[in-house]
């Protein structure tokens, strides 16, 4: 099958489902492609996007002769890297499935590209970012569904603790808008369908007139450096990881527990590990909700843990999906007070907490807002605001 019609195969594919809505990235220029490759799919064009920018924010690349990058570390021993993917690339499975189905009596098996497997493996993320950077410390990679990123910020952290590493890269990168993971969500029935006419309205994250999530794709990496280290060299410190927490409620293998008790126990264990963080102290969490049934239950969750005393300000609860969409495998847990990673910390030493993009006070749940914050058209430009 020629290029030409495998594109034209999953453009019909496409056209056949009931969700016509995802966020994908355009490109915007040839420096920002994201295009794969015969040794790489689109998520390692994220990931290697990410680590790269992430790596000259903490002023920790130097150019080599002959226009190469380098980590600048005091022993590469020292330097590891976590980063997770949960979903292997399906186009390329789908690639070789075709060339050898598609004639049963002529399979052809030479249509196979030599570096199909390691294109396919999880790990490989975090294994040619070693080799880029001659990263040659602990190396990871975990898969953890929407809680990839949080797993591989978690380890990495354990691994500094430890004193196994100085500095790791950590973090997740996702590409996924296909028509077999649309296909698969959409039998889920997990996929916004209702927007289809009016997409830029689609991902509505704790709103009433939600109707699914919208897939997304990209990328969110790190960079965990020990304090001491941080400090000797000088760099600019945006946030500091204080606790992570894990757990499982072991109910249904898509839904939440209906009393978000998984939910509750994570925070509850971030908060054990963090030494001294209260309840109280937090001031922002960036949810997971994704505008499905889970939004509610996760609200629970948090106000079962985090407002059951007196808190000197309100906590502000808003979900980056409004805005992203759903990234599958990439995900920061709660943020604010230290306890954890937010795109508020992505932003910079900036302190603004993201809005719940596109959640409409109309269709929000009035008993759970009590912030009195000025509401606009959930469509418009400047769209809703953070839940109280």
């Amino acid at each position: 099958m020629t290029t030409a019609e495998k594109t034209a195969a999953k453009e019909s594919l496409i056209q056949s489902l009931p969700c016509k809505v995802a966020a994908v990235v355009r490109s915007t220029d040839d420096k920002h492609r994201f295009v794969p490759t015969a040794h790489a799919p689109r998520s390692f064009a994220f990931s290697e996007y990410c680590v790269q920018e992430a790596l000259a924010d903490a002023k920790l690349l130097s150019t080599l002769e002959g226009g190469g990058v380098s980590v600048q570390v005091r022993d590469p021993q020292r330097l590891g890297v976590n980063l997770g993917v949960g979903i292997v690339s399906l186009d390329d499975v789908a690639d070789v499935a075709l060339a050898l189905h598609r004639d049963p009596q002529h399979p052809q098996y030479s249509k196979i590209h030599p570096l199909f497997v390691p294109k396919i493996l999880g790990n490989m993320l975090s294994g040619v970012t070693a080799m880029k950077y001659d990263a040659e410390g602990p190396i990871g990679s975990a898969v953890a569904a929407c809680a990839t990123g949080a797993y591989c910020i978690g380890e990495a952290a354990t691994w500094i603790q430890r004193e196994k590493a100085d500095v790791v890269i950590c973090g997740a990168a996702e590409s996924c808008i296909n028509g077999i993971a649309i296909g698969g969500f959409s039998r889920m029935r997990a996929l916004c369908t209702r927007y289809n006419d009016t997409p830029e309205c689609a991902s509505r994250p704790f709103d009433k007139e939600s109707g699914g999530f919208v897939m997304g794709e990209g990328g969110g990496v790190l960079i965990l450096e020990e304090y001491e280290h941080a400090r000797q060299r000088g760099a600019t410190i945006y946030a500091e990881l204080r606790g992570f927490g894990q757990s499982s409620d072991a109910h249904h293998v898509a839904a939440p527990h209906p009393e978000g008790r998984g939910a509750a126990a994570c925070i509850r264990g971030a908060l054990a590990d963090s030494g001294g963080v209260t309840p109280a102290d937090v001031g922002y969490v960036n949810a997971h909700a994704t505008g499905t049934i889970g939004d509610t239950i996760e609200l629970s969750a948090i106000e079962k843990t985090l407002l059951q005393s007196s808190r000197p300000s309100p906590l502000l609860v808003s979900s980056s999906k409004g805005a992203l969409g759903h990234l599958l495998r990439r995900r920061w847990q709660c943020g604010g007070g230290g306890s954890g990673a937010s795109p508020a910390e992505e932003g910079g030493p900036t302190h603004r907490e993201p809005p719940a993009a596109l959640l409409d006070y109309r269709g929000a749940d009035p008993e759970r807002d009590r912030s009195g914050a000025a509401w606009g058209d959930p469509c418009a430009g400047d769209r809703g605001g953070p839940v109280n």
